[in-house]
């Protein structure tokens, strides 16, 4: 039987996995809407905020030997 340590320290790390792949996801599908000249919005001092394509940042990438 697990305890509620170990089932505690098992989905603490499966939620950060999660986390990381949504922040992932989202970082490339940013980067996809750059690349195809989409403009993005953001919520930016209480505002929705529309950013061009050429004012979005070019996607760094992260390496998946990194996690």
């Amino acid at each position: 039987m697990i305890t509620d340590e170990e089932r505690e320290r098992i989905l603490g790390s499966e939620i950060e996995a999660v986390s990381e792949a949504i922040e992932e996801a989202v970082a490339l599908a940013i980067e996809e809407h750059r690349r195809l000249g989409n403009s993005i919005a953001v919520w930016r001092d209480g505002r929705v905020v529309l950013l061009s394509p050429e004012e979005i940042p070019p996607y760094a990438g992260k390496s998946r030997s990194g996690r």
